[in-house]
């Protein structure tokens, strides 16, 4: 017909098709001494994109930019690849990147505890 729709609704529906963060996967190395500080990082990201292309480039940055957070590590190298698949375009929503990378480096610390048999919080200061 050639005219325009207006479509509304409801707040689940439009949460399955607007998308949401982009998930993100992150693989790594980490090397360290027995007092538990971080000596070097190696890591490669895979950002979900979805079907389409959207503001994965802006995740990707802020990801590499604060991969190390409040942890002083003086070697680091992240991969970052952008993978599509068959789920909605995933979107940038308030910070994107700063919630995947904390929880890749505290999930590192984490392991970096467990291997020595340390409290966190004598690892983390």
């Amino acid at each position: 017909l050639g005219v325009p729709v207006k479509m509304v609704f409801d707040i689940n529906t439009n949460m399955e098709l607007v998308g949401n963060r982009h998930p993100i996967r992150a693989d790594y190395e980490a090397g360290f001494d027995n007092t538990g500080k971080l000596l070097g990082i190696s890591a490669k990201a895979y950002i979900n994109n979805g079907t389409g292309w959207d503001d994965g480039v802006g995740t990707a940055y802020t990801l590499v930019q604060n991969m190390d957070g409040c942890y002083s590590c003086p070697n680091w190298y992240i991969d970052v690849k952008f993978c599509k698949t068959n789920i909605a375009p995933n979107t940038a929503c308030r910070g994107p990147g700063w919630v995947p990378s904390t929880l890749v480096i505290e999930h590192i610390m984490n392991h970096v505890g467990n291997s020595l048999n340390k409290p966190l919080y004598s690892i983390k200061e």
